[in-house]
């Protein structure tokens, strides 16, 4: 396991600052434009089916944070993250205990990517769900 971290390390440029403390996440932003990740739902969608952090268990807000390129990793924080938007594609979309990226809005559902969605507990990858408006918090973006 560690040498897997080791390598994710190294391919995405992760590094740890003061802020590791604080249960922050960062990543190179030169690694992101190099990887031609154009938008946040670009870079979701190309994780389906996988889980690039690692973990096990609560892993949404730390994908979201590797999405973005820094942030916090636990979800309910992402509702103070940037600024204020509505419900559109690309938007962070965040409900209590979870968070992803609005891949779009069909009536009152919003199709979400997120990770630690898909599969069994402790072996939950990246998927696309969807919920209903009521149970989002908050609608944020970069």
């Amino acid at each position: 396991m560690r040498v897997l971290i080791a390598a994710a390390i190294a391919a995405f440029g992760l590094t740890t600052t003061a802020a590791h403390a604080d249960l922050r996440y960062y990543v190179d932003q030169d690694v992101l434009r190099k990887n031609h990740s154009t938008t946040l739902l670009d870079r979701a969608m190309r994780d389906i089916g996988r889980n690039p952090t690692g973990w096990s268990h609560r892993w949404c807000g730390r994908q979201m944070a590797m999405w973005v390129g820094q942030g916090p990793n636990l979800a309910r924080e992402w509702a103070h993250y940037g600024k204020a938007t509505t419900a559109r594609p690309g938007a962070i979309g965040v409900m209590n205990r979870h968070v992803g990226i609005v891949k779009e809005v069909k009536g009152g559902r919003v199709i979400l990517v997120s990770g630690n969605h898909a599969g069994k507990s402790g072996n939950r990858k990246v998927g696309i769900g969807s919920y209903p408006m009521g149970r989002f918090i908050a609608f944020r973006e970069p």
